[in-house]
């Protein structure tokens, strides 16, 4: 009985190290892995209006990307008097992220955000086809850890608000 408990162990022991040496081959050497925390942000007149909050983490000297989908779908009649739908919200893309030398994370970001200028609601459903708010940024950035950056800012051009993502990078360890 005892040599098969100690066979026993002996397995999982050999199992638990070859996961573990599977592990650490998937991941680059000398990875980290930091948290993103993205604000979106409207101002008006300096006061903000409406905040959102989004999260990823990412891992640095990787080649995928880090995405965030999030959005619904706004329903428009066609002229052949059937609806079909555009999509609309915010989808976040990171990639190339690398940790610097002076306690920076560098990485891509790319982020869309729309939306319809006046929502629609039950009791009041869309007239004709939605007039849609949309604004695009690209760049490569170099953001602080642990300190909320401002990475982009845009007036909308339709009205008096502006709108700014902010992202915040902090170690996971």
């Amino acid at each position: 009985m005892k040599r098969l408990n100690a066979a026993f162990l002996l397995a999982a022991t050999v199992a638990l190290s070859a996961s573990a040496l599977a592990q650490d081959a998937n991941t680059p050497p000398g990875a980290e892995y930091f948290r993103l925390d993205f604000a979106l942000k409207e101002t008006e007149g300096g006061k903000l209006v409406n905040s959102r909050a989004y999260q990823m983490t990412v891992r640095t000297n990787e080649t995928n990307m880090s995405s965030i989908r999030s959005g619904g779908r706004v329903p428009v009649s066609t002229a052949e008097k059937s609806v079909t739908y555009i999509d609309v919200g915010v989808n976040i893309d990171v990639r190339r992220v690398n940790h610097s030398v002076k306690d920076e994370l560098n990485f891509e970001v790319t982020s869309e955000v729309s939306g319809t200028i006046d929502p629609p609601s039950p009791q009041t459903p869309f007239v004709g086809p939605p007039v849609i708010r949309q604004s695009r940024w690209n760049s490569i950035v170099a953001v602080p850890l642990r300190k909320p950056t401002v990475v982009f800012s845009s007036d909308d051009p339709t009205s008096k608000r502006q709108l700014q993502l902010e992202i915040t990078a902090t170690p996971i360890h």
